[in-house]
């Protein structure tokens, strides 16, 4: 298990070498990082297998009911 934090980490850090581009990408990720926080309760994030990584990201609805969503995650 994962914060919404730890699992953003690389997509909301802005370097040194980043382009315009790649900075406006960051900053795109932060925003996301950050509305999700603000609107979902009790968020966290779920990472199955190795290599093809299934990311599922889990919070609890205003009813107290579990919703989420599910996207793939690739490392080499």
């Amino acid at each position: 298990m994962l914060t919404v934090d730890n699992f953003f980490a690389i997509a909301t850090q802005e370097e040194d070498w980043h382009d315009k581009e790649e900075r406006e990408t960051t900053k795109r990720f932060q925003k996301l990082v950050s509305l999700l926080k603000q609107n979902l309760l009790q968020l966290q994030v779920y990472r199955v297998g190795s290599i093809d990584i299934d990311v599922y990201i889990v919070w609890v609805t205003p009813g107290g009911e579990l919703a989420g969503l599910l996207t793939k995650a690739v490392e080499t």
